[in-house]
């Protein structure tokens, strides 16, 4: 609760908080697996609970379906807590990288290598 409270959702990284993460794919692992051993005990009133913070039970799935506009929520989400978009590389590696491609892409559009950035896209990004 008090990760979202900072963060603003629960997709939580390993490299953030790798206690944490190991918890929630504990959970998600239970929760797939039920009566395993070694998985936890999750009744119906728990993963209430955990839907009602927006528990995420499938990120892989979600991230491989559209990365990109993941890495915008996660930009946008980092623009409420900074108020700018100028992520540090020591702050977070992955999303500093993102915003590195896509600054190369408006720099230099066409160039063989680069993300492709279509008109959707663009309007995503300037919103």
């Amino acid at each position: 609760k008090s990760y979202k409270q900072k963060h603003g959702h629960i997709n939580v990284k390993q490299s953030e908080d790798k206690s944490l993460y190991a918890f929630c794919q504990r959970i998600r692992s239970s929760r797939k697996n039920p009566g395993k051993p070694g998985s936890l005990k999750l009744n119906d009133r728990r993963i209430a609970v955990l839907d009602s913070f927006g528990f995420d039970w499938q990120p892989d799935r979600i991230q491989r379906s559209n990365p990109f506009e993941r890495r915008v929520e996660e930009l946008k989400t980092y623009k409420e807590k900074h108020g700018h978009v100028n992520v540090k590389k020591s702050e977070d590696t992955s999303l500093y990288a993102f915003c590195h491609r896509i600054r190369s892409a408006r720099k230099n559009p066409g160039k063989p290598g680069i993300l492709k950035l279509d008109d959707r896209r663009i309007a995503v990004l300037d919103s």
